[in-house]
């Protein structure tokens, strides 16, 4: 009896050591499996990467590309906002995705931004990123088009790009007639603007004054008989019936009475523009003032230029009639036009009126010129 329970003792015992022997072995099979699983993996990142040149990530490091119709449309806006900030197309280089644009390192760059976010809205686009480096003078701007990166743009600011590419010298007409609020704003306009005033009328003379405390130009707006409009002769019209004696006299007058002008342009006169004879008459007293002249370009005939020039008197005529017609829209474009002859030119000439569209025109676009390259100055500095 005693023999039979040792022996099932030592049973017992045996069956446990075997117990244990298989799970020592399980446990050495589960991890076979797992080394396998793992040697797997690593063998499928190899074939994968020896057939396409490198890993693939699950997630991509840098944002997909949009399509190429998409990324053309982004760079297409870009360079438009560019070129309205009278920036070439020819200042853009291109180095894989990546576009590189010089710009004139006074460029007020906020203004950039601002307008170029508004345009991409056309395209459902947007800056989705922007990087100020101004410690290396340069800013990064990432482009999305329907949330995908479409271009990345890298602005570098150069100091030898000068920022400014055209001039443009207004000249507001017909001051004199009446004294009100928008003549006082024209007066203290915060960008130049030459201001010519009619001789003899009611407020010339507090124009003038205050005209001259603000730091103005102006011109003496000399009326001379037109072709076909009315007219009143008041004593300071140049008529084609005058001789020279009077039209010596008659300029003479209009100047003692605004003696602040530093020249003179012509006050309708699409009759006697186009008379070589009076405008050598005139030219001769302008000069013998020494003053300047402005041909208001009122006959595409006239020969007020050319005889200013024959005659060494410093000149310069219009090029635009701002506000031809009292209209916003037709302003702004011609705004926009001048713009773009000083940036051709370098610089040009317009001629406005004291209105209060023209005003109101003036103070939204004007300022926003200045910051696109285009410096407004007094016609002097032109000449």
């Amino acid at each position: 009896m005693k023999r039979m329970v040792q022996h099932k003792a030592v049973a017992a015992k045996d069956w446990e050591k075997h117990k244990a022997r298989i799970r020592r072995w399980q446990f050495r099979l589960s991890m076979l499996a797992i080394v396998l699983a793992l040697a797997n993996g690593l063998l499928g990142i190899v074939i994968r990467s020896s057939s396409d040149g490198g890993p693939r990530p699950d997630r991509p490091t840098e944002p997909r590309h949009a399509p190429s119709s998409e990324t053309a449309a982004a760079v297409t806006i870009v360079k438009a906002v560019l070129e309205e900030f009278h920036i070439s197309s020819d200042r853009v280089r291109q180095r894989e995705h990546v576009y590189f644009v010089s710009i004139p390192e006074e460029m007020r760059f906020i203004d950039f931004h601002f307008r170029l976010n508004e345009k991409l809205r056309d395209i459902d686009g947007q800056i989705s990123r922007t990087i100020d480096n101004r410690k290396n003078n340069r800013y990064e701007l990432t482009i999305t088009v329907d949330d995908e990166q479409a271009a990345k743009f890298v602005f570098l600011r150069k100091a030898g790009l000068p920022a400014t590419v055209g001039k443009l010298a207004i000249i507001v007409d017909d001051f004199g007639y009446g004294y009100n609020d928008v003549v006082n704003q024209f007066i203290c306009f915060p960008v130049p603007l030459t201001l010519a005033i009619l001789p003899g009328l009611k407020e010339s003379r507090r124009i003038a004054q205050e005209a001259q405390l603000a730091g103005r130009e102006i011109l003496l707006h000399m009326p001379m008989e037109p072709l076909n409009e009315k007219f009143h002769d008041d004593g300071h019209y140049i008529l084609a019936s005058h001789d020279p004696g009077t039209i010596r006299l008659r300029i003479r007058q209009a100047f003692s009475l605004l003696p602040e002008a530093s020249g003179l342009n012509n006050h309708q006169g699409s009759r006697v523009v186009i008379d070589r004879d009076i405008m050598t008459t005139v030219m001769e007293e302008i000069k013998r003032q020494n003053k300047i002249f402005i041909d208001s370009y009122t006959n595409p005939r006239s020969v007020a230029l050319s005889v200013a020039r024959s005659l060494n008197v410093p000149s310069a005529a219009n090029q635009v009639f701002i506000d031809a017609k009292d209209d916003e829209t037709f302003i702004e474009n011609q705004l926009a036009r001048l713009a773009h002859l000083a940036h051709k030119q370098g610089k040009v000439v317009g001629i406005a009126h004291v209105r209060k569209k023209t005003l109101e025109v003036f103070q939204r676009t004007l300022p926003e010129l200045r910051v696109r390259g285009i410096e407004l100055v007094y016609i002097s500095e032109i000449l």
